[in-house]
């Protein structure tokens, strides 16, 4: 099944990136509001058809959605202000989004330590459309865990070796997706081999061998 549908939960306040009291969306983190981040990674998953399901009176994300363009592309809305659960707000979209769809809360707190969760997790498996140099194929790999990702453009194939310290698969081949995750899953003896592999190749990544390498060009 090819989803294209994202409900993305941006309603009520709370503590948001140790910001509290903040409405869900509007926390800035670098130089970007949160709901950016998260429509750019939904966008480079995939999914086209999006809903910000909100609380109401919101002014401030909707002019932040036509500063940024994208009034007539995501659909806002606003939540009844009597609901305060997740599956509460799900069932106020029931009639609206008829489709198979993804929800995704936009009130990350980002964690100063991922790897001690990266490290406890089976694979990882990125689907992005496309890319840059994907910091999070190489944080798994400092780790060990194994990965699957799509071969877009830019960056995966120049960090993983296809079926030698990971898996490349097509963008936007869902099927070619789940019978790599299917076979990492089953295959103890692949994924030993994908953390052995991995371990050594982000060494290269270590900073004492960075900063060696820009030595040895200035010199």
């Amino acid at each position: 099944m090819n989803i294209k549908t994202a409900v993305i939960l941006a309603g009520g306040s709370g503590k948001r990136l140790d910001v509290y009291n903040t409405q869900k969306p509007l926390v800035t983190v670098g130089s970007k509001l949160l709901i950016s981040w998260v429509i750019r990674a939904l966008r480079e998953a995939g999914l086209t058809e999006l809903y910000i399901l909100t609380n109401k009176n919101n002014q401030a994300l909707h002019q932040y959605l036509v500063n940024k363009g994208f009034d007539d592309k995501i659909i806002v809305i606003e939540q009844d202000e009597k609901i305060k659960s997740e599956l509460g707000a799900m069932l106020s979209i029931k009639s609206i989004a008829t489709k198979p769809f993804l929800v995704t809360p936009c009130d990350l707190i980002f964690e100063k330590n991922p790897f001690k969760y990266m490290k406890n997790a089976d694979i990882l498996v990125i689907s992005s459309r496309w890319e840059g140099f994907p910091c999070v194929l190489e944080e798994a790999m400092c780790v060990g865990t194994p990965i699957i990702s799509t071969d877009c453009n830019f960056g995966p194939n120049e960090i993983i070796k296809n079926n030698q310290n990971g898996i490349l698969v097509k963008p936007e081949y869902p099927e070619e997706l789940y019978l790599a995750i299917k076979r990492l899953i089953n295959d103890k003896k692949l994924q030993n081999k994908f953390r052995i592999k991995s371990r050594a190749y982000s060494k290269q990544f270590d900073i004492y061998e960075v900063v060696k390498k820009y030595i040895d060009l200035i010199e």
